[in-house]
This record gives structure tokens, sequence and C-alpha cells, in this order.
């Protein structure tokens, strides 16, 4: 999945960093300020919504966007409360683009 969103996003010139897990992501955060993160839910020992609860708690400023397996209410409105600026579940992708690059007015 790592791989596809690369691909999907990535644009010659940019700096791409993976993490493999939530704590991973967490420290690598803390160094780089990305302007965008991309969060899986399902990561260990550390989980997706954690690891944005804790960055979010010390940058409110970060963008990170969910990407789930699971299209469930529950766990939208627990990634928003987690400080989520979007969810998006992993068959549907389409819109991910668009929305980490705006088109240039």
């Amino acid at each position: 999945m790592r791989l596809a969103l690369r691909e999907l996003l990535t644009i010659p010139g940019d700096s791409v960093h993976e993490a493999t897990d939530g704590a991973e992501a967490e420290a690598a955060y803390e160094w780089q300020l990305p302007d965008w993160v991309i969060m899986d839910v399902q990561m260990r020992p550390v989980g997706g919504l954690a690891a944005t609860r804790h960055i979010t708690a010390r940058h409110p400023e970060a963008r990170i966007v969910i990407v789930s397996q699971f299209d469930d209410p529950d766990l939208r409105a627990r990634a928003a409360e987690a400080g989520a600026r979007a969810y998006f579940t992993k068959d549907d992708l389409s819109c991910l683009p668009r929305m980490v690059r705006p088109i240039p007015a």
C-alpha cells in the first residue's frame, strides 16, 4: 500500500519519507515536519490513531490523512477526534491527490 500511495502522490522534486509504525511516524514528524502525513489505522505497536493524537497534540497544525481498509463511521469519528483532517478508505483513494496537491489557482 505504501508503494501505491507513493506512486499516486509523488511528483519529481518531492521528498517522501516512510514509517513502518505509529511510533516511527511520530519520531519522523518531529524532525521532518512534513506538509502532509498519510497514516494507516492498523499498525503495531503504535496504531495510526494514537500516533495522530500524539502528533496533533504537539503540532496542532499537522495535516494528517487517515487511510484505512475499514469504512466505519465510529472509526471515522475517532480519527477526527484524534486530529485527522480527512479519512479515506483504501478502495477509494481517487480524491486523495487533489486533497494533498490542490490545483494551483
